[in-house]
């Protein structure tokens, strides 16, 4: 764990600061501080055991809102709508040049049907 760089800083957990004393009982000089990640940001299990990294863990979550949508919103602005008398009367002539084209085209084909089994028959 030394050569990765993910000790624990001494005295930022409860384990730190036994391993501290310990160290002190012994006569070992303290390892220097090291700028790498901690061992917090990279175990959050230890967040489940040790109370001080909980506290910290919890410390730098974000606040939450449950209630948030809930709150009373600006309305976005509405796009101007086109008058619904004008879209009636849009959709009307459409729906009847389509019903005109497809009728004529079936009244055509009936005919030159006819016309064919008249002419071969």
């Amino acid at each position: 764990m030394h050569q990765l760089g993910l000790d624990p800083d001494p005295g930022s957990t409860a384990a730190g600061a036994r391993m501290a004393r310990r160290r002190a009982l012994a006569g070992v000089e303290p390892a220097p501080p090291k700028n790498g990640p901690s061992m917090s940001t990279v175990s959050p299990e230890l967040a489940l055991v040790d109370p001080d990294l909980r506290a910290s863990a919890i410390a730098g979550l974000p606040s939450l809102r449950p209630f948030a949508f809930l709150e009373l919103r600006p309305l976005p602005a509405l796009a101007p709508q086109v008058p619904r008398a004008q879209a009636v009367g849009v959709y009307v002539a459409v729906a009847l040049t389509r019903t005109l084209v497809v009728n004529a085209a079936v009244v055509v084909a009936v005919a030159l049907l006819v016309l064919l089994v008249n002419l071969f028959a």
